[in-house]
């Protein structure tokens, strides 16, 4: 019998060794007596960033060069470019978490990881497919697996550490749970969008 994954979904991490985390968490504690725009987060205070701003240019050059990488992967056309279009900063004291929660108009999603203490919350991803998640978890009351997989997995838990980049695509719900440390969580979330290359 042949078997044909269909309607697969992506999910992309990597280690960025290059960002001054220090430096940078420097500059948000400056910015972070101005007003916040609260979305997702509870308890916690979030902030969009001016993509011009000199601060987050090497932090999104990172980021570029890696949606580059996924271009040719997701048979992206030679004719557009893919790159960071929102940026915003997250800083989660203790007892602050993100709500279930995704990113419609982006065409991926992503963040990067600036403090992340011990017991801060880990970032959930749930399966998007709808049906799926009902029929896949449970059958007549019973579980009816073995082991997980990606045919049958309902949701993909990430424990980030300072200097991780996750991508995913957007339209995911996900959420991150509460922070239980007493330092603030920070991190860098960003919607990507496609743009046509002779347009930049």
């Amino acid at each position: 019998m042949k078997i044909t994954p269909i309607f697969s979904t992506l999910w992309c991490e990597d280690k960025l060794s290059n960002i001054d985390n220090e430096a940078f968490k420097k500059y948000i504690y400056e910015i972070k007596n101005q007003k916040g725009s609260n979305y997702s987060n509870r308890n916690g205070w979030q902030k969009p960033f001016n993509l011009n701003e000199p601060e987050i240019q090497k932090l999104k050059f990172e980021i570029n060069e890696r949606l580059q990488e996924l271009h040719d992967h997701i048979g992206l056309g030679k004719h557009v470019i893919q790159k960071v279009a929102e940026m915003w900063v997250n800083v989660s004291p203790k007892y602050s978490y993100n709500v279930n929660h995704s990113h419609p108009g982006s065409f991926f999603s992503g963040v990067y990881y600036i403090n992340v203490p011990e017991n801060s919350g880990n970032i959930t991803i749930f399966n998007p497919d709808i049906l799926g998640k009902n029929k896949m978890a449970r059958h007549e009351g019973f579980n009816v697996f073995d082991k997980i997989t990606n045919n049958n997995m309902q949701n993909l838990l990430f424990s980030p550490s300072a200097g991780d980049l996750i991508i995913f695509n957007g339209h995911i719900e996900h959420n991150v749970s509460m922070n239980y440390s007493d330092e603030d969580r920070i991190s860098i979330p960003f919607d990507t969008s496609i743009f046509p290359r002779n347009g930049i």
